[in-house]
């Protein structure tokens, strides 16, 4: 069957290629668990954060306000869970060569449900949330690692682009709803209905990884590989482009308080998500078609600019109107951005080496993590607060510009 972009049928295999049709299923399940549940851990923290039993045993913690404790128990959280995933990525990565990439993603989807267990009973249990970030620290790994290798692998070169924005536009489909529907479970039903949603999805993804086709890998990651892959002039860029593109990440992750405080409820913080993810919904597919004939790589660093300065833009927000064309003007340009982002490291992983590229950036994430979400909580200590955050992220995403060098 001919695979060119403009034939009738290549919308249906570009959004289901044969060699991908289950693993493509299952992700789409994981994304919608993680666009209901994950989407709101940040707001269930902050929420939640005056349940923390701890805070006698903190220096200076009774000077802090509501925002700065909640702020600050998000950034302990995903320290923790940065700090494991870094130390845990190479000894998961045996754990991937023993079990086969298909096997460690269903058990990482089975941590998933066992982190949704933990999360809904923490409000009983406060010692639970010291056991969630070492869950979501296993998970992330046995997942990730997994599933990009799996792609980079069966992914047809010749089309990545287009698979990659035709998956995104699938994805983003199946997630514009999603958020409105998190916001209404967890406001009206509360945290733990909406965890119990979650587990279903993920468990459905495990049900549809069990066609996929396994892949055992025959080599170990180690210690010493992955300091010589950072000090490598070859992947300078690659690893800049990772640093930048987390930073920009995990702004969107402390964003979604900013915009709880904004709007004032749950609910109507899905509300605005979705709103802001259907206007943004086909740009995914379309730059599919445009990475099929062009290289894309003025798109990204003009996309990638702008993103930068939506972040400082954010510091003048004073109305809901002002912040929905803030926020729906910059995830259509994050729309063009990440098909194009995604297609050039897929490109760079290609390779015998394709795994421990993967570990390798897993790696580097948990690192540029770690020292992000310090510094966030530092500037919320400080008087900077969300000024810092808006004008470090649009610093940070800049980074991510390199990934456009020395790209064909």
């Amino acid at each position: 069957m001919p695979r060119s972009f403009h034939h009738s049928l290549h919308f249906e295999y570009s959004l289901f290629p044969p060699k991908m049709r289950w693993l493509f299923i299952a992700h789409l399940l994981r994304g919608a668990a993680q666009q209901t549940v994950g989407l709101f851990i940040p707001i269930f923290l902050y929420l939640h954060a005056e349940t923390f039993p701890w805070w006698s045993l903190i220096p200076f913690s009774s000077q802090w306000g509501s925002l700065v404790r909640g702020v600050l128990i998000v950034c302990l959280y995903y320290i923790v869970m940065k700090s494991f995933e870094f130390f845990l990525a190479i000894p998961l990565s045996r754990v991937i060569k023993f079990l086969g990439l298909v096997k460690s993603m269903i058990v990482g989807n089975i941590v998933l449900l066992m982190f949704y267990a933990a999360l809904s009973f923490t409000e009983v249990f406060p010692i639970l949330f010291l056991l969630i970030p070492i869950l979501s620290a296993i998970e992330i790994p046995l997942y990730w690692m997994s599933y990009h290798t799996l792609f980079a692998v069966n992914a047809d070169m010749k089309l990545l682009g287009q698979e990659v924005g035709s998956f995104q536009f699938l994805d983003k489909l199946l997630r514009a709803a999603l958020p409105m529907v998190g916001g209404v479970i967890a406001g009206v039903f509360g945290f733990q209905t909406l965890n119990i949603f979650g587990a279903i999805l993920i468990f459905g993804a495990c049900i549809f990884l069990i066609p996929v086709h396994e892949t055992i890998l025959s080599f170990k990651v180690s210690w010493s590989e992955f300091f010589q892959w950072c000090t490598s002039l070859a992947t300078r860029n690659v690893i800049f482009g990772f640093i930048g593109n987390t930073i920009d990440d995990i702004s969107r992750e402390i964003w979604i308080v900013y915009v709880l405080i904004f709007f004032g409820t749950v609910e109507r913080v899905g509300y605005a998500y979705s709103v802001v993810l259907f206007l943004s919904l086909f740009i995914s597919y379309f730059m599919g078609w445009y990475l099929g004939k062009h290289k894309g790589k003025i798109a990204l660093v003009m996309s990638g600019g702008f993103m930068s300065v939506m972040w400082w833009l954010r510091m003048f927000i004073q109305s809901m109107w002002h912040f929905f064309a803030i926020d729906i003007l910059d995830r259509l340009v994050v729309s063009v951005f990440v098909p194009i982002f995604d297609t050039f490291f897929y490109k760079a992983s290609h390779g015998k080496m394709v795994f421990h590229f993967y570990v390798f950036r897993e790696m580097i994430i948990s690192l540029t993590s770690m020292l992000f979400w310090m510094t966030i909580g530092l500037f919320f200590i400080l008087p900077f607060q969300w000024i810092g955050v808006f004008a470090l992220a649009s610093i940070g995403t800049l980074f991510s510009l390199h990934m456009a060098k020395d790209r064909e």
